[in-house]
């Protein structure tokens, strides 16, 4: 299962008013209160307890994650349930649990999108004091071991619900063979890319490969040539902020990308342009981070070791959009506690380095990045932390759904031929302010 903008599912009507406010559990009465402990290492003794999660099914995550709750388990004395069910079905599983109170699922995955919906609604459990708790954390943690800006995106009105994991970002990929054959330097923006694509491109090998179908990914690689420009979709106070004229550049590169990709790319998502430049038919590619590993996959791969990788860059300045999910605790869980112990250090860098490399994703912590068996395993990395440096979250507004989906209609609509760019760029100025008002 590739990790991309997901298309939010329909709500169950009237969620956010319907959400019940239900009181939390005490913890079980068999938890005892946790003593301080090494980091890598679950904090506090449940036995008895028992933690029901639901997350999207789909490995390597899927497999991961009952690996960790089997371990989880024999240091806590705890029981944690993993139930894996298909992304369609999440989100309404989710939302009648929630709006019924009944607390099922201890546990829960929330894309973006849902988040502030099940937050607003009271759905969810605050964790601002088990994150500043010292006998429920290891030893010497503290919530600064998060990178700020992802951990952020887990809070609603100034208060902490949910830490983060399944981080990823839009990367370009391009082959170091390739390159010195042709006498060129590394890319440094995207204005290389468009030079550079005709001087790679030779029978069977394009020169560039980005996607254009409109899935999420068009709209997660429009953020991210905005971002590096300065300029969002919108401002802290959810109000239209796009700076037109930096979109109807990124559009234009769009427009010009296309013409130097393979035929067909409206088509194409990042799983397309990714097994391209794996088996050798592009010689660089705009994609998912998460998906970059299957270019050293000798499984997957023709074209393993020839790879470097860079942000997407304009005049100097890297760009990314910050793609992610949230783990949060129902506000009806009758062992909250239990709950964070598994989250805190699950979505801990060592935790999260166990199985990073197969999953090619990043992590919540900052020193997930700089450590040097994982940036050896994972070669991105040092491009992605770049990326993330200058980045904007993937929306999680409400009305975002329907926002992205007219952005991609508008890029697609230029990359046809129908509009230009900067009708484009005005079209979707338009939308932003007539939806979100200004």
């Amino acid at each position: 299962m590739r990790f991309r903008s997901f298309r939010s599912v329909s709500l169950l009507i009237g969620l956010a008013l319907s959400l019940a406010v239900v009181a939390c559990g005490g913890e079980s009465s068999s938890g005892s209160p946790p003593a301080p402990t090494k980091a890598g290492t679950p904090v506090g003794k449940f036995p008895g307890a028992t933690v029901n999660l639901i997350r999207w099914a789909g490995d390597p995550w899927e497999a991961a994650t009952k690996d960790a709750a089997t371990r989880w388990g024999q240091t806590t004395g705890g029981t944690l349930n993993i139930n894996a069910i298909p992304y369609e079905n999440l989100q309404t599983k989710e939302s009648l649990d929630l709006s019924s109170g009944t607390g099922s699922f201890d546990i829960l995955y929330v894309h973006p999108t849902w988040f502030g919906q099940y937050a607003s609604a009271g759905g969810l459990q605050p964790i601002d004091k088990y994150l500043s708790d010292g006998s429920m954390n290891p030893s010497g943690f503290s919530s600064s071991e998060y990178i700020p800006s992802i951990l952020n995106q887990g809070k609603f009105n100034g208060t902490q619900y949910c830490l983060q994991d399944q981080i990823s970002t839009i990367l370009v990929a391009y082959r170091t063979d390739l390159y010195q054959q042709a006498g060129l330097s590394a890319p440094t923006s995207w204005t290389d890319l468009l030079t550079n694509a005709p001087k790679l491109a030779k029978p069977g090998v394009a020169g560039l490969a980005i996607p254009g179908k409109a899935i999420g990914d068009v709209s997660d690689i429009m953020s991210s040539l905005i971002t590096a420009q300065g300029t969002w979709w919108f401002n802290p106070q959810g109000k239209a902020s796009l700076d037109v004229a930096a979109a109807t550049k990124a559009v234009q590169f769009y427009i010009d990308a296309g013409k130097l990709s393979p035929k067909g790319m409206l088509n194409m998502h990042y799983d397309d342009v990714t097994t391209l430049a794996a088996q050798g038919g592009a010689a660089q590619v705009v994609t998912l981070s998460t998906e970059l590993a299957w270019l050293n996959d000798p499984a997957k791969s023709k074209t393993v070791g020839q790879w470097a990788y860079t942000p997407l860059s304009i005049n100097g300045k890297a760009g990314g959009e910050l793609i992610y999910w949230n783990w949060c605790i129902n506000k009806s869980s009758k062992n909250p506690k239990a709950a964070y112990s598994f989250l805190q250090w699950y979505t801990g860098t060592s935790e999260q380095a166990k199985f990073a490399p197969k999953a090619a994703t990043g992590a919540a912590t900052a020193s997930f990045y700089t450590d040097q068996t994982l940036a050896q395993a994972l070669p991105f990395l040092p491009a992605m932390q770049q990326a993330l440096a200058n980045s904007n979250a993937q929306p999680s507004l409400a009305t975002w759904p329907k926002l992205q989906d007219q952005i991609e209609h508008d890029v697609q609509a230029a990359l046809s031929g129908t509009t230009t760019a900067a009708q484009a760029a005005q079209a979707m100025d338009q939308q932003l302010k007539s939806t979100l008002g200004t």
